[in-house]
């Protein structure tokens, strides 16, 4: 069965620092792994001197359980020479879901302001024009995490910035050429603004190259 992408809240604490720096992340189990093991190998290399001990493969991050056998938390170490810090990611236990949006018209609204991804149908929609029409384009996850890297990395500020041909252009009824019945921005929206996983493209964690274990 595929794993779930859910929402995850990290926490990172440093002896050396002031208080714990907390993040927010959608992903499975395993992502959420790979992404702990990023950090912990980032700061060791900024460190590689005084760094003593700690998490060295995907392995060694502990999964802490519930009393069903169900995985709550990820914990993850780094220990050196005069410090330590602690990397832990906490489920939120909130599955993304369609709440995001109330009705098909403020789905409309909302995409030809901001991009939205779906992280169950894979579907990637965003405002393609003045004249309302929204483009929609399937992007499998990696993808979509490759794009958010992309813009992170760019002065670019969307995803479609990045794609060609391909995608399917939903015009508004107002259009020159009136969309068919059934095919208007409008009617896209009433058909997806209920379906589980929509989230912001800002909100897919950009993808980072990783060594494998």
């Amino acid at each position: 069965m595929k794993e779930k992408r859910k929402i995850w809240i990290i926490g990172i604490c440093c002896t050396d620092g002031d208080g714990v720096d907390v993040d927010k992340i959608n992903g499975t189990t395993s992502e959420v792994k790979e992404y702990l093991l990023r950090l912990v190998r980032a700061e060791k290399a900024d460190n590689k001197d005084a760094w003593d001990s700690g998490t060295e493969k995907i392995s060694e991050i502990e999964e802490i359980k519930n009393s069903d056998g169900k995985i709550t938390s990820l914990y993850a170490y780094n220990v050196f020479s005069d410090y330590h810090t602690d990397y832990q990611a906490t489920l939120e236990e909130v599955v993304v879901t369609g709440e995001i949006f109330t009705s098909a018209k403020d789905m409309l609204a909302r995409v030809q302001k901001e991009d939205f991804y779906n992280m169950v149908t894979e579907e990637y929609v965003f405002g393609y024009n003045d004249a309302g029409s929204i483009a929609v384009y399937n992007i499998g996850y990696d993808e979509a995490r490759e794009l958010q890297k992309k813009v992170e990395e760019s002065d670019e500020e969307y995803w479609g910035a990045f794609l060609g041909a391909g995608g399917r252009i939903w015009d508004d009824e107002s259009h020159e050429d009136k969309p068919a019945k059934g095919c208007s921005n409008l009617d896209y929206c009433k058909a997806n603004f209920k379906k589980e996983g929509w989230v912001l493209c800002s909100n897919i964690p950009a993808k980072e190259n990783t060594h494998e274990d």
